[in-house]
């Protein structure tokens, strides 16, 4: 996988990658990351194809997923430092 572009963004480091047929659009924002991963096609042949997929509209809901993503691994943190042994066990998860 080769980093073929970036998008400039304030906050987000925004990366286009591709590997075999298909283009990764990653955003990432401190800890947290978001990858769409995306097969080449009429409509996407290169990083300029992908780059024109990042328009305002993709970026606010960009931002709502990061907001979900920040409060589940905030949770998850909490979790991992509290005495567990009130949480039911599920087994392969805790």
């Amino acid at each position: 996988m080769r980093i073929v572009g970036e998008v400039p963004h304030p906050s987000y480091k925004i990366s286009i990658l591709q590997n075999m047929g298909r283009f990764t659009l990653k955003i990432e924002s401190d800890a947290i990351e978001q990858s769409y991963k995306l097969r080449e096609s009429d409509k996407i042949q290169n990083a300029s194809d992908v780059k024109a997929l990042v328009t305002s509209a993709f970026l606010k809901k960009v931002d709502r997923v990061f907001l979900d993503l920040g409060d589940n691994l905030m949770h998850l943190l909490d979790l991992s430092t509290e005495d567990n042994d009130d949480v039911p066990m599920v087994e392969g998860i805790l």
